[in-house]
């Protein structure tokens, strides 16, 4: 029987990138064909179950010691966070949405300050981890009570975001945004910016 080579299943795999469960099917052929398809899937965020679990020891102190008992003993099978391709907010919004159930009983200013918590230990992860970020959506319609991060001075931003090509984002994002993005981002080639609808009262 022919062995296909790494680079010939990538491409043939590709093709199916819509094709969720046949790629889930190929993950459980043999540990090969499983670190190639893998890739595939998680070119976007598929589990925020296994996003936590990914999260290094110093993000998982900074949670404890905030008093947020997120943790899982999970170990991942792969280094999940750097098969992304997108990041979209609107993702990390549900995944704290979901997170965040356990935490119903806190007040508005508490809740808010753990939401703070957890997006910046994302960030910090996403920035280090991710290895040739290509798609980024920066906007959302429920995260507006978080103050802006600046995640772009995050380390290992420089390499996660150089090789960006394509921007969404929100016109009341803040101004330093777009600044910060110019000095590492040179490869935009689509550029979507979602305009805020204004009341006009006579």
């Amino acid at each position: 029987m022919v062995q296909l080579d790494a680079d010939s299943l990538n491409e043939i795999f590709e093709y199916l990138e819509e094709d969720k469960e046949t790629l889930r099917s190929c993950l459980l052929v043999n540990r090969f064909w499983g670190e190639i398809s893998v890739r595939i899937l998680w070119k976007i965020i598929r589990n925020y179950e296994t996003i936590i679990a990914c999260l290094p020891n110093e993000s998982r102190e900074v949670l404890y010691k905030n008093g947020i008992n997120i943790l899982t003993t999970k170990i991942p099978i792969y280094n999940y966070i750097t098969f992304i391709k997108k990041l979209s907010i609107y993702t990390i919004d549900e995944m704290i949405k979901n997170i965040l159930k356990n935490y119903q009983t806190v007040t508005p200013q508490s809740l808010n300050y753990i939401k703070f918590i957890i997006l910046q230990e994302l960030y910090k992860l996403f920035m280090k981890r991710i290895s040739c970020l290509k798609k980024l959506h920066f906007y959302s319609y429920r995260i507006i009570d978080i103050p802006n991060i600046t995640f772009i001075l995050y380390p290992g931003a420089i390499n996660c975001l150089k090789n960006l090509t394509e921007l969404s984002c929100r016109s009341d994002i803040y101004p330093e945004f777009f600044y910060q993005l110019s000095q590492i981002c040179h490869n935009i080639q689509h550029l979507d910016i979602t305009f805020k609808e204004v009341n006009y009262q006579i």
